[in-house]
């Protein structure tokens, strides 16, 4: 269940109003998810800034997902998509965006049908099983 976070000091008004299902289908086609499992929240008009120039537009992305980011060759190109979307999506220079990827463990993540280590588990259950009446 990803979470996209994306915090800027570009102001409300310059957000494209079809940035949500513009990007949650970004990602959901990037990430390989359906549109249930990812959340995309933008703030914008933060006190934030990267660098000296506090006044200069900027955006600082969090994206958090179970079990993943674990090939820094991945991540890399991962980056440099995502970078290039939200350069393109809110007209900024992307050496103004920073991308930070954090990978959580499926123990510490609950989504409406549980802890994901145990739905995980569940649907490798139902994969083995299939696979059981397949050979028989």
């Amino acid at each position: 269940m990803p979470c996209i976070e994306i915090y800027t000091n570009i102001l409300d008004e310059k957000v494209p109003d079809d940035f949500h299902p513009d990007l949650t289908k970004y990602f959901c086609d990037l990430l390989d998810k359906w549109p249930r499992a990812v959340v995309v929240s933008i703030y914008p008009n933060q006190k934030i800034s990267l660098g000296k120039n506090l006044k200069e537009e900027c955006v600082v992305v969090q994206i958090y997902n179970a079990e993943a980011f674990l090939d820094a060759n991945d991540n890399k190109q991962f980056i440099k998509n995502v970078t290039d979307k939200l350069a393109a999506t809110l007209k900024i220079k992307k050496e103004r965006i920073s991308i930070m990827l954090l990978s959580l463990t499926s123990h510490t993540v609950v989504t409406p049908w549980g802890l994901l280590a145990d739905w995980d588990e569940f649907k490798w259950r139902f994969k083995y099983l299939d696979n059981l009446k397949t050979e028989n």
